[in-house]
């Protein structure tokens, strides 16, 4: 069983046992069992801070992800570190519920946890349709 921690304030209109749901049926979903795993909420300097160093992107974004291989100390699993300022920014550009771009932006950590890509357009194509079959599986 995974070992799943949340860090700093849930966005509002989610609360912990329901990102707990949502981890769940990702991991559920991917037939994955990691060892642990945090979702963490932070805000936007951190996030710019965080992107900036790790991947050379020198502005906020909506979800970062650092999966650990078994490996590490910890074993299998990773971190996954969602800014809801840009999240909400990003849902009211696009004209997208916050609630449910937070658990799509969740959720695409997760699937980044557990070793998908979305750097070509095959695998973004198939992040969303994973997403998207998560969401729906939760009732999200």
């Amino acid at each position: 069983m995974t070992d799943l921690t949340i860090v700093g304030k849930v966005p509002k209109g989610l609360d912990e046992p329901a990102v707990r749901a949502l981890a769940a049926a990702a991991f559920e979903s991917e037939g994955a069992d990691p060892s642990r795993v945090s979702i963490s909420f932070t805000d936007a300097a951190t996030i710019h801070d965080l992107n900036r160093r790790h991947r050379g992107q020198d502005r906020p974004t909506d979800v970062l992800s650092y999966p650990f291989d078994v490996s590490f100390p910890q074993g299998g699993g990773g971190e996954v570190v969602v800014c809801p300022d840009v999240v909400t920014r990003l849902a009211d550009a696009d004209g997208r519920e916050p609630v449910r771009a937070f658990k799509e932006a969740i959720v695409h950590g997760l699937l980044h946890v557990l070793g998908h890509e979305d750097e070509t357009e095959q695998g973004a194509e198939e992040m969303d349709r994973r997403t998207r079959s998560i969401l729906k599986a939760s009732n999200g």
